[in-house]
């Protein structure tokens, strides 16, 4: 079964999707606000009762009127060697890789104790409220056994409520050109982290500006 789960809110400046090994499910629980980005992992797990596997193969279809794709980050995930990076094209994200020496789905939806294995994580901005939903268009799953032979499994979509923060008015994202969809990465201008490595930049910009100015000085004085 095919899973995509989102835990608890929080307040960032962007929607995170993680893809997991597991049963492959989505299941959403929480309200986000429109106007500040969120922070909320979705799940996409694997359950494979043991079973070794070395490729997975997804489309997951989400409603491009309230989120927008933002990039994936492969940091502390099992999917190193991509056959297609995951990337957004009319509402849908495509992606595909292996994993050589294959590895075993030991994520149980029924154990709780058991976690579940990371595949990828899957970055949005939110643009609007209203209710956006995820499911699977297609996904296939090849076992580790020399035959590459499809491992049977279940699907399940989600539905994610994006609500406005009571405390703000909602701050529509303007649609710049349909290749905002396949950026890599992507923060609001008035996001924190922007400020903070705009904040950054401009300090280390002067670091760098003030030893230039002292090694011109030493120099001209000598």
């Amino acid at each position: 079964m095919l899973i995509i789960g989102t835990p608890k809110m929080i307040k960032n400046f962007l929607f995170i999707a993680t893809v997991f090994l597991s049963l492959l499910i989505f299941s959403a629980q929480d309200l986000f606000a429109a106007n500040v980005s969120i922070n909320a992992p979705v799940s996409i797990n694997e359950g494979t009762d043991g079973v070794l596997i070395n490729s997975v193969e997804l489309i997951v279809e989400y409603n491009q009127d309230l989120l927008s794709f933002a990039g994936y980050s492969d940091d502390n995930a099992i999917v190193k060697l991509w056959i297609n990076p995951p990337y957004a094209e009319k509402g849908k994200i495509y992606l595909s890789g292996i994993i050589p020496g294959g590895v075993p789905g030991l994520y149980d939806a029924k154990k709780n104790e058991l976690s579940p294995i990371p595949v990828v994580r899957l970055f949005f901005s939110t643009k609007d409220e209203g209710e956006a939903k995820f499911s699977f268009i297609f996904s296939k799953i090849l076992k580790h056994d020399g035959f590459g032979t499809p491992l049977l499994h279940e699907e399940l979509g989600s539905l994610v409520t994006i609500k406005n923060n009571p405390n703000n008015d909602i701050e529509k994202q303007e649609e710049n050109s349909a290749n905002d969809d396949i950026a890599n990465s992507s923060n609001p201008p008035n996001s924190p982290n922007y400020i903070f490595w705009t904040i950054l930049f401009i300090a280390i910009s002067g670091i760098i500006g003030y030893k230039l100015l002292k090694y011109r000085y030493e120099k001209l004085s000598k």
